[in-house]
C-alpha cells in the first residue's frame, strides 16, 4: 500500500519533468471544451494517456478553453497547474500497488532529485521543495475545502 502524499509526489516529480508537448499529445478530448487525463502506474514509472498500461492512478478533465485564452507563455503553466490541481483531489489517499509499482512512484522522485541536482529543471532544487512549495500548500487547501 502507497500513500496518497507519496503518489502525488511521484506524479509531479513525473509532471515536472515532462515536457508539455508529450502531455498534450497524451491527452484525449471529449469532442468539446474539455480534456480528460488518464495517469497509470507500470514498473516502468507513471504513464499518461488512454491507453496507459498499469495501475490506475486517477482520470481527470480540465477546460482546455482556460489554458487556449492564455498566450503561449501561459497556456502551458495553466494546463500543468490544472493537471496538478486535478491530482490532488483526486487521488485517493492510499492505494494497493505492487512492490515493482511502489519502486516506480519513489523512483520519479528519485529521478526528479537527480534533475534538480543538475539544474535541468526550473523553479525547484529537489523534491523537498516540490513537497514544501506546490504539494503542501496544495493539500491544506485541499483539506479545508472538505
Amino acid at each position: 500500500m502507497i500513500f496518497k502524499e507519496e503518489i502525488v509526489l511521484g506524479i509531479y516529480s513525473w509532471l515536472h519533468m515532462t515536457p508539455v508537448s508529450i502531455l498534450v499529445r497524451n491527452i484525449t478530448s471529449d469532442g468539446g471544451s474539455f480534456a480528460i487525463v488518464r495517469l497509470t502506474v507500470d514498473s516502468r514509472g507513471v504513464q499518461m494517456g488512454p491507453k496507459a498500461q498499469g495501475q490506475l492512478l486517477c482520470s481527470f478533465s480540465f477546460n482546455v478553453d482556460e489554458t487556449y485564452v492564455a498566450d503561449t507563455e501561459e497556456g502551458p503553466r495553466i494546463m500543468k497547474a490544472e493537471m496538478m490541481n486535478a491530482v490532488m483531489q483526486i487521488v485517493p489517499d492510499y492505494i494497493e500497488l505492487t512492490d515493482r509499482q511502489t519502486h516506480a512512484i519513489r523512483e520519479e522522485v528519485s529521478v526528479f532529485d537527480r534533475v534538480c541536482a543538475m539544474r535541468l529543471t526550473g523553479g525547484h532544487g529537489s523534491s523537498k521543495s516540490l513537497w514544501e512549495n506546490d504539494i503542501l500548500p496544495r493539500m491544506k487547501s485541499h483539506s479545508q475545502l472538505q
